[in-house]
């Protein structure tokens, strides 16, 4: 009985693992962002535009109510409720963090986010 080859899910595309020897050394293509123009990172949206280009947008793009990625994935209100809320817990534990240090060290020039 033939084994039938393995199934590579990559977004949207699907690739069958052969054993043929160009297929052998094929690696993952791991698709990234370039810094913006003022140095921001970016993310890629997991959905194209129409046109079949890559979008990316910036961390401030992400849950602002506005919606950038052409599937509207930047603003799913499920996502959105985990990031804000764990946004705003690694603020607290980051204020907390410099507030602890100023204290060990007996200075008082933290900065709040």
């Amino acid at each position: 009985m033939a084994k039938s080859p393995k199934m590579l899910y990559t977004s949207k595309i699907k690739f069958k693992v052969t054993n043929q020897p160009v297929l052998r050394n094929l690696k993952t293509i791991k698709k990234s962002c370039v810094a913006s123009r003022y140095g921001h990172k970016q993310m890629l949206c997991p959905s194209r535009s129409s046109h079949h280009y890559d979008v990316c947008i910036t961390s401030e793009q992400l849950c602002d109510d506005n919606i950038d990625c052409p599937g509207g994935e930047d603003e799913n209100a499920i996502n959105c409720l985990f990031y804000k809320s764990t946004k705003e817990q690694l603020k607290h534990i980051y204020n907390t963090v410099l507030l602890l240090a100023d204290h060990a060290t007996k200075q008082n020039s933290h900065r709040e986010l």
